[in-house]
């Protein structure tokens, strides 16, 4: 590998020797990558540039070679390097008022001439006040991270804004427990046979002897009913007419009504009925005009050609029926 330098054995091979200016004094000064500048810190001239993204001196660009390496040059780019021109990535602009106190307010933000300055530098314009930015080629203001500052200076004079105080997130209300099906009452006399029955329902202490028992009054008669912190007492809207319940009751369950019949389908009246002909044509002649020779001693009549029963096919409907 050749390394020219201004003076060195090798200067001779460049008839324009003016770009060795800008170039190291002495073989190894670019070319290898340098340690990398500790971060907030610029790269100083042909050194590794990869995390900086700047370069400290004038005239000095940081040039990429590839993903793992960048370097401060004041020549053009080498060829076969990707050449991307690397530059710092900006602060995030101030999202508070109050972190705008710690920049100097200007009237304009185009007389700055760096990028320092500029970046220190902040505008307001009547309530609205916006950091200054550098874009390269100068000093901006954004007005789209613009910020409403009505009291900027009575802010700035008192000390930083104290940050919001975070919102509790609300605690998440306990799910309702599902309320119980109430237990399926008598709706019979006959259910009442199953249990016990007692002069009152309110001296039974517990649920399951509560649900078990009823009393009677006259021809009525009433399950009892448990209902928590009310005990057992007989529900009245539960009140059932059971004039015979004792004699219901020892002769076993009442008997389910048997189905009624269904009544069987209106018989065929026939009298009203018209018939019509047969066609037979001698022996089915319609047949034996296609049936060539015609033989009538060979002929059987198909059976589609004669009366069919409704049996067959599925049953009448309409009680027609063979005779």
């Amino acid at each position: 590998m050749v390394c020219p330098v201004k003076g060195g054995p090798t200067s001779g091979m460049c008839a324009d020797q003016s770009p060795l200016d800008s170039r190291p004094s002495k073989c190894g000064g670019g070319g290898s990558p340098v340690p990398t500048p500790p971060d907030g810190q610029c790269a100083k001239d042909w050194g590794n540039c990869i995390n900086s993204r700047c370069c400290s001196g004038a005239g000095f660009t940081c040039y990429e070679m590839d993903a793992s390496y960048a370097e401060c040059r004041s020549d053009r780019c080498p060829d076969k390097w990707n050449c991307r021109v690397l530059s710092p990535t900006p602060a995030p602009p101030p999202r508070t008022c109050s972190q705008l106190c710690s920049l100097a307010k200007t009237d304009q933000c185009g007389i700055f001439a760096d990028k320092q300055a500029c970046q220190g530098g902040y505008f307001t314009k009547g309530n609205f006040a916006v950091a200054c930015a550098w874009k390269g080629c100068g000093c901006f203001a954004e007005a789209s991270h613009m910020l409403e500052c009505p009291n900027m200076a009575t802010l700035c004079s008192s000390g930083p804004e104290p940050e919001p105080e975070p919102k509790p997130e609300p605690e998440p209300k306990p799910e309702p427990e599902p309320v119980p099906e109430p237990e399926p009452r008598p709706s019979t006399c006959s259910q009442l046979c199953s249990l016990v029955k007692t002069d009152r329902c309110d001296v039974l202490a517990d649920k399951q002897a509560c649900q078990g028992g009823y009393i009677t009054r006259g021809n009525f008669a009433v399950a009892c009913a448990w209902e928590g912190c009310a005990g057992c007492f007989a529900e009245g809207n539960n009140l059932l007419e059971c004039p015979n319940l004792a004699t219901l009751c020892s002769s076993g369950p009442e008997p389910e009504p048997e189905p009624k019949p269904e009544p069987p389908p209106p018989a065929w009246v026939g009298d009203k009925m018209k018939m019509t002909h047969y066609w037979d044509c001698n022996g089915q002649g319609c047949d034996a005009s296609t049936l060539q020779p015609w033989n009538q001693a060979k002929y059987i009549s198909p059976p589609g050609y004669g009366p069919q029963d409704p049996a067959d096919f599925g049953g009448p409907l309409y009680g027609e029926k063979m005779w």
